[in-house]
Order: C-alpha cells, then sequence, then structure tokens
C-alpha cells in the first residue's frame, strides 16, 4: 500500500508540473511572464537546481558533474522561472542519458555574459528531429522509452523562460548518438 501511494504521488507531481508547464508557455508566448526580476548570483542557483535533480540522478544511476569557473556570477532574472528553465534542461540530460551515465554542468563567467553549458551522454537526436526540438508538444523518435511522463514543452518553456532574461537557450548535438550539449547564455547585471 506504502508503495501503492508513494508512485501515486509522484505521478501526480508529474502530472501538475505537466499542467503548470504548459500554462507557463502559453503565457510565455503571449508576452512577459516574470513577476520577480531581481539580481541573484547564478551560480548559486545552478546548485539549488543540481540539488532538486539529484534525486532523479541518483535513481537513474547518473552522476552529475558540476565545475563552477566563477564564484559570483550575478544575473536578472525571475529565480523561480529560472529554476524551471534549468530543471528541465538538466532532467533531460538524466533522462535520455545512458546508465550509467554521467552530466557535466558547467558555469563560464565572461565580462558581459555568464555561460550554463549542461552536456549529457545520452542518446542524441535523430537528424530527422533536429529542426522541431524545441517546437512545444513534439518528442523525439525514442523519447517515451526514456520518459514516459514527458509531454514535449520542458524545451519550448525553457527556450522562453530564458528569453524572457534577455538570454539565449541553445543546443549542438555533441556526436552522432553521444548527447547533447544546451548553452545558456545570460547578461550580467549592471
Amino acid at each position: 500500500v506504502r508503495l501503492k501511494l508513494k508512485s501515486m504521488n509522484t505521478k501526480t507531481r508529474v502530472l501538475l508540473e505537466n499542467v503548470r508547464d504548459i500554462f507557463l508557455m502559453l503565457r510565455a508566448q503571449g508576452g512577459t511572464v516574470a513577476q520577480e526580476m531581481k539580481v541573484y548570483n547564478v551560480c548559486a542557483l545552478v546548485e539549488e537546481a543540481v540539488s532538486r535533480v539529484q534525486p532523479l540522478a541518483s535513481a537513474r544511476n547518473v552522476e552529475i558533474i558540476r565545475k563552477a569557473l566563477c564564484e559570483d556570477a550575478s544575473v536578472k532574472l525571475d529565480r523561480n522561472l529560472f529554476l524551471i528553465a534549468l530543471v528541465h534542461i538538466l532532467e533531460n540530460g538524466i533522462l535520455y542519458t545512458l546508465k550509467p551515465g554521467l552530466v557535466n554542468v558547467a558555469i563560464i563567467r565572461g565580462k558581459k555574459f555568464v555561460r550554463i553549458i549542461v552536456q549529457d551522454r545520452g542518446i542524441g537526436v535523430k537528424n530527422e528531429d533536429a529542426h522541431a526540438i524545441f517546437d512545444p508538444f513534439v518528442r523525439g523518435q525514442y523519447a517515451s522509452q526514456y520518459d514516459q511522463d514527458g509531454i514535449g514543452v520542458g524545451l519550448t518553456l525553457s527556450r522562453l523562460l530564458i528569453h524572457e532574461f534577455n538570454g539565449k537557450l541553445s543546443w549542438k548535438q555533441r556526436n552522432e548518438s553521444s548527447g547533447l550539449e544546451f548553452e545558456i547564455k545570460l547578461p550580467l547585471a549592471k
């Protein structure tokens, strides 16, 4: 009984997060959703996001390796929305990484921008799916084999939110069938 209740609780949480993400995505497509734009140390926020996904990583036998090439990188953003975006990117890296596996997270501070790079060693993206990676409700050909709960809005929402912070979310295939690299580039606060 306890195991069934725990499973029901998890499924309910995932469903509620999916509904939240759909509404956020629709609002972001129509305009601004950020309500509390403040200056935060993005290095600390990355650590918070990593701690949020650590249980998933442990359960899937994926190690998260962090490398911060900065101690402080102040960025103006909405903390909660940024964490939603980064958690989606980290979860994708974890869910699509072959087990046992690694996900690398690097923070690189420049003079005007900070870059957050997330690399996985997963299944990658098929060439025929690459053009639609940020399209809403689109999932890759083999996505359901790795993540049964996804609905294809996480990367779309992440890109919209990062754009709202005057940033950019880009990606590239690391090597054929050896994972992806996502880069968040945000302007430093003045």
